[in-house]
């Protein structure tokens, strides 16, 4: 067995954290695409130098958004996925991880997912490589580690396993334990971490269409100022899994209506929140047509390391909210900040800066 941590997992580039990888006595490295992406060399050169310090390169990682895809988003997916095999081939890897399917474009059922890793596995072989297959905790369909393990042993492929990350498993608060059950000859990794416990997370409300009322979700007009920060918290009962979140009101205005004042309160704010030690990190709800402005403007006047982050919706709660289906895409686009939010944290490897998510 050789022992590996993922390039994501510490600071410095590409080059510190290989030499302090090495030195830490590690047999291998697992490189997360972000630092090869931020390399100023071609993928030999990195696998050239992974060997130069003496370690091996054990896994790229992450492939994502692969399974469960309708056409033409699945073909595009397996040719991503050759291109991914070009590159491990130079790296000199021959182990590629796969994360469990986040899009909204994905379909669930894990024959769909098994049908698709078996083929991906059968193109994996005709090259000599491996791919792992690991359930986020945020996936859309697939979020669950026993779930994983059912899609690998549907897939049946020789070139098909199981990656356990026990991050995943610890968000969603399930036993460890389990692990040894599964056959060991379908496991081709298990990715272990000191727990650093839950973030804690402020989300700040600005307004937007995420916080505005309509009578039903297709009605062309709709009202702001409507929906309040915590009634938002209260409708993502996950996110208590995730992080220990409070909210604040900054505003409520239609992002159309955002001002040099809304943007100084918030700014303001911000820098106040993220200078104390009981806050590691802010979700921003805000509205469509302003939120790059807000983003633009805040990567100018923030000063601190810890992540920020702007998510707006597209669609907005009936009168009837908080029916049980009518907040899902809402639900979604906070549970998907706050996993990024997570996975930072977990990692020690924030975003200085302001990033803006849209979801549909």
């Amino acid at each position: 067995m050789k022992t590996g941590i993922a390039t994501v997992c510490i600071s410095g580039d590409l080059d510190e954290k290989l030499v302090a990888i090495a030195d830490a006595g590690f047999d291998g490295v697992e490189i997360f695409e972000n630092d090869f992406l931020s390399f100023d060399g071609a993928p030999r050169d990195i696998g050239r130098r992974i060997r130069d310090v003496g370690l091996d390169c054990i896994v790229f990682q992450p492939f994502r958004d692969f399974e469960g895809l309708p056409e033409p988003a699945r073909s595009k997916a397996f040719s991503r996925a050759e291109r991914k095999f070009d590159v491990m081939q130079e790296l000199g890897t021959n182990l590629m991880l796969i994360c469990s399917n986040t899009s909204d474009q994905a379909l669930g059922g894990i024959n769909r997912a098994a049908d698709d890793l078996a083929e991906l596995g059968e193109r994996a072989a005709a090259r000599g490589l491996r791919i792992g297959f690991e359930a986020l905790a945020w996936g859309r369909h697939l979020n669950d580690h026993r779930d994983a393990w059912e899609v690998v042993r549907r897939a049946d492929h020789p070139n098909v396993g199981l990656d356990r990350g026990d991050r995943s498993v610890a968000v969603r608060t399930y036993t460890i334990c389990l692990t040894v059950v599964l056959v060991a000859s379908f496991v081709v990794g298990v990715q272990c971490a000191d727990d650093p416990g839950k973030p804690k997370i402020v989300i700040l409300a600005t307004g937007g269409t995420i916080a505005g009322s309509a009578e039903t979700q297709t009605q062309a007009g709709y009202t702001s100022r409507q929906v309040g920060v915590d009634i938002l918290i209260h409708a993502v009962p996950q996110i208590e899994q995730l992080a220990d979140v409070t909210g604040e009101q900054i505003s409520n205005v239609g992002s159309q209506d955002m001002s040099d004042a809304i943007w100084l309160k918030l700014a303001a704010r911000i820098q106040t929140l993220l200078a104390s030690p009981e806050v590691d990190g802010i979700v921003i709800t805000h509205g469509t047509d302003t939120i790059e402005e807000t983003g633009y403007f805040l990567n100018l006047v923030v000063r601190s390391d810890k992540p920020v982050l702007a998510a707006d919706i597209r669609k907005r709660y009936p009168d009837d909210f908080p029916a049980p289906k009518s907040h899902h895409d809402t639900a979604y686009a906070i549970i998907t900040e706050f996993c990024s939010l997570y996975s930072e944290s977990c990692c020690q490897n924030t975003i200085k800066g302001c990033r803006c998510s849209s979801s549909l």
